[in-house]
């Protein structure tokens, strides 16, 4: 029977819960609250030296981890996000998305984390718990010295030869420019398609984030799509509300689709596929607006 890797990723950390609750950030996890969870949230990330912790954080909360601006996180906005975890600590609730139950984790320091890592590990028959953090190398420093080196320092001066004082006067061929400028341009053409890394983009919660190939190579399982600068920058997930914009011009404004779990319907800015789902999302008619109640008061 296959198993069901992500069930036990919770029962996990809820186990690991139950222990942390009464260990030494129990001031935090006794009560959780979305503020106190916060709270916890900066300082292991300040400590923190794995690399899968920053970017955890950035797909939980849509930007990346700065203590010097650890004041963003006074938004109501951002701090609601914990709601959910700490109900799933609690037992009242379960959590949708990978990304939150990954922040869970981090929470309680459960040290199998991501899931991407645990699943590894259960799979080869491993002890996930009691496996320790993966490390990354860093990089050479030797290659960051070199960048840091003048350019000077590689050119010995007494080699030049001094400029005569009356120098020949050469006549190029103009077929021979026009053919040296040609390959230059291409080479040139071809360095910057050759070194230029691809960009690929995650959603989160209820935006896409870009990212690099070297973090989607370092995270396999992660969903992910080639970057759409146009969908990038347009397609958001929002709450309809009496202030939402659902036509303009007498065009459709807003589209919708079903959630991952099948149990609501979720709007979005603009049309395309379900990023969780990948349904095609239908256009907003004045009868699903009446139906499921789009035009309630804003929070």
């Amino acid at each position: 029977m296959e198993k069901n890797y992500l069930e036990e990723y919770k029962k996990a950390i809820r186990k690991k819960y139950e222990t942390e609750k009464n260990g030494v950030h129990s001031n935090f996890l006794l009560n959780p609250s979305p503020a106190k969870l916060r709270d916890l949230c900066v300082i292991i990330l300040t400590d923190s030296k794995n690399q899968n912790d920053s970017i955890n954080f950035r797909n939980f909360l849509g930007f990346d981890f700065n203590i010097e601006k650890v004041h963003e996180l006074n938004d109501q906005k951002l701090i609601d996000k914990f709601k959910p975890i700490g109900r799933f600590f609690r037992g009242k609730s379960e959590l949708s998305t990978l990304f939150a139950l990954d922040m869970a984790a981090l929470l309680v320091n459960y040290e199998s984390r991501p899931y991407t890592k645990f699943t590894r590990l259960v799979a080869e028959n491993s002890k996930p718990d009691e496996q320790a953090e993966e490390t990354f190398p860093e990089e050479k420093t030797s290659e960051k010295e070199n960048l840091k080196t003048p350019l000077t320092s590689f050119i010995n001066f007494t080699d030049i030869n001094p400029i005569p004082k009356k120098p020949e006067k050469k006549r190029w061929n103009p077929k021979i420019v026009f053919g040296l400028f040609s390959l230059l341009i291409l080479f040139s053409l071809g360095g910057y398609y050759l070194t230029k890394e691809k960009a690929y983009m995650v959603w989160t919660e209820d935006h896409f984030v870009k990212y690099s190939e070297k973090e989607i190579r370092d995270n396999p399982g992660l969903p992910y799509e080639k970057i759409d600068e146009n969908r990038f920058r347009n397609f958001k997930k929002i709450i309809p509300c009496d202030t939402t914009t659902f036509f303009k011009n007498g065009m459709e404004n807003v589209w919708y689709g079903k959630s991952l779990k099948g149990n609501e319907i979720e709007c979005f800015t603009a049309p395309g596929l379900h990023p969780e789902t990948g349904v095609t999302l239908k256009k907003i008619t004045t009868y699903i607006i009446g139906e499921y109640h789009l035009r309630r008061p804003c929070r």
